[in-house]
């Protein structure tokens, strides 16, 4: 009987202890046991890996938007200069024809100053 009622003591002390909080309080006194701390060690390893694997993600995925920036304005570069090369195309096409025409005036220029100079000729003998 005195062995139930010691018990059943030591389960109202217990609830006692836990009510006050002075559990937690041991707990800041004693220090862990080693597995504790090794559990607690393992728990840091794994939460300071987690954090690294998403730097890494996040690095990754940034790297990838900044390669996509750099590829949509180079994109943007090329159709300028593909722009500025078909402007520059249109202008040589311009000026092709107008050298033609200018070869072609010539050409009819001398002729006629060629006639000229055969009706001189013809006049003054």
């Amino acid at each position: 009987m005195e062995d139930s009622h010691q018990s059943c003591t030591k389960q109202c002390d217990h609830k006692r202890m836990q009510e006050v909080g002075i559990y937690s309080r041991l707990d800041q006194v004693f220090e862990a046991p080693p597995a504790v701390k090794d559990e607690e060690m393992l728990h840091e390893k794994r939460k300071q890996d987690e954090i690294k694997k998403h730097v890494v993600r996040k690095r990754i995925m940034l790297v990838s938007i900044y390669k996509k920036k750099v590829t949509e304005s180079s994109k943007i570069k090329f159709v300028d200069q593909v722009a500025k090369f078909d402007q520059r195309f249109q202008v040589v096409l311009t000026f092709k024809d107008l050298l033609i025409r200018a070869v072609v005036l010539k050409r009819s220029c001398t002729q006629e100053n060629m006639a000229s100079i055969e009706l001189d000729t013809k006049v003054c003998l």
